[in-house]
Formats: structure tokens, sequence, C-alpha cells
């Protein structure tokens, strides 16, 4: 079995064209995603951005200026790409697409909608779609560093980094291990944050866990131009 991740930013506006494209370049047998089924409903039904949209119309009646919104609404628009273009790329090669992370991150977005709470509000005004762009390039950039191992201490940093995200990712990636092993394809590429695609001794992300596996991994945007 070949498993292979693409390490993702998930807010990239030029994620829905660079995942295309990535998962043309590698030709899945089937896709692993990081998102749960009740997120995925959350998102198709369109709750997810009807409530945000809400949310964040209260918080634009105290001050928050037009610009600021859009911007907001934008960024919106832009993000879970990640599930959209999977399920629309799975249907197009008839592979199946696997949902694998657990519904933690479906809960606590609700329960943020139910006490109309937003994810950020102090950065809003400056996170324009072209600020959002060079962030991405530049994750891309220094995880790339990080994957192909070019920095000196590499491994260092990357332990560092998945110390600092084991609390949070610590029982997602519990469950979405358990999928991938009890999955049978010739190729599944594992569609995750950059975060959970670090490699440690200590097994605190994902792509570590699976290393008697042996996987791959690429940053999206090394598919930029391929």
């Amino acid at each position: 079995m070949n498993i292979h991740f693409i390490g993702i930013i998930h807010s990239d506006p030029l994620g829905s064209e660079r995942l295309w494209n990535a998962l043309s370049y590698e030709k899945p047998k089937a896709i692993a995603v990081e998102c749960s089924q009740e997120l995925r409903k959350y998102l198709v039904s369109g709750r997810w951005l009807r409530e945000e949209k809400r949310v964040f119309k209260k918080y634009r009646k105290k001050g928050i200026s037009e610009f600021a919104y859009q911007q907001v609404i934008r960024e919106l628009v832009d993000m879970m790409f990640e599930v959209r273009v999977s399920l629309s790329y799975g249907r197009s090669q008839d592979i199946p697409v696997h949902l694998i992370d657990s519904k933690r991150v479906y809960d606590e977005i609700v329960k943020r909608h139910k006490n109309h709470q937003v994810r950020r509000l102090s950065d809003i005004s400056y996170r324009t779609r072209e600020i959002r762009k060079q962030e991405a390039e530049i994750s891309y950039y220094d995880f790339g560093k990080l994957f192909d191992g070019s920095i000196s201490d590499s491994l260092d940093r990357e332990f560092s980094i998945a110390l600092d995200q084991n609390d949070n990712f610590k029982d997602r990636d519990d469950r979405a291990e358990e999928k991938i092993r009890n999955l049978e394809y010739d190729k599944i590429v594992v569609v995750y944050g950059l975060a959970h695609c670090l490699h440690d001794a200590n097994g605190n992300s994902l792509f570590s866990r699976l290393q008697d596996l042996n996987p791959t991994r690429k940053t999206l945007g090394w598919y930029d131009h391929r």
C-alpha cells in the first residue's frame, strides 16, 4: 500500500485549483481527507457558511468596516476547499473518498455558532485575499524545506512544532491513523493540514504514526507548475 500525504493550508485562496492539480498528478486509487461525516454534512448543506455570516453580522454592527466584513466572507468561501475538491475529484474518477477526522472539529464549530462567537476578530481587517496568498506561499516554502530535509535541523524543528500541536491533534490523529490502517488500496492520498504531516520520533503527528508504512509527503505548493 502506497500512502502519500499532501499538506495544505486550509484557507489557501488558490487551494481548490492547486488540490485538483495535485490529485490529477498523483492519480490516487482512494483519498483520505481531514474531515468528518458530520462536518461534511454541515458544509454541504450550506449551514456552516450561513451560520458564520450570521455571527459576523453581529460584529459588523459593532463597527467592523464593510471592507473587513467582505474579507471575512471571502475567506469563509475559500475555507474547507479540501473537502469540496476531494469529493468532486473522487466522483470524476469514480474513486472512494474517506472522511477520517473525528467529529471534534464539528462539535467545536457548532458550539461556537450557538454561542455567537467568531474564529478571530483582531486581525480580520488585514487578512485580504492577497495577504492569505502570501501567507500560504510562505508556509508551503517553509514546510517544504522541512519535508525535504534541506534545513540542517529540520528534524528538531519538526519535532518542536508537532509537540506544540499534540494536545490539539492527539485524539483526532488517533482516529485518523486507525482509519488509514484499515484502508486497502494500491495508492492512498491523504489530504491534511501541514502540521499533521510533520515527522517526529515520538509519533506526535499523523504522518509520524504511519512510518512503518513508509508514507511520502509534499506540500500542496509543491505541485505548482507540475
